[in-house]
């Protein structure tokens, strides 16, 4: 999927029920705009933004927060910001 265009892959990411994780905040939060003034629904973004200078291991961690926060609950049409969860 790394060639699709931004739109491709959230429509990939909602057919599969799958939270999408990525840097690209200016694109996402403007698709998640776009998808819920449609209407739409999409399982949930993630940004994590580049200046939070967060590693692989730490993007895990709070992954595994953010899943133990939803965990009860939908991720569904919730723009998320890594940085939120330490």
């Amino acid at each position: 999927m790394l060639s699709r265009t931004d739109d491709e892959q959230i429509r990939f990411a909602t057919s599969r029920s799958r939270l999408i994780l990525t840097h690209n905040a200016h694109d996402f939060a403007r698709i998640h705009g776009e998808m819920m003034t449609r209407g739409d629904h999409h399982a949930g973004i993630c940004i994590v933004r580049k200046r939070d200078h967060l590693g692989p291991g730490e993007i895990a961690r709070r992954l595994q927060i953010l899943s133990d926060v939803f965990g009860e609950i939908s991720t569904r049409d919730q723009l998320l910001f890594l940085s939120n969860f330490s």
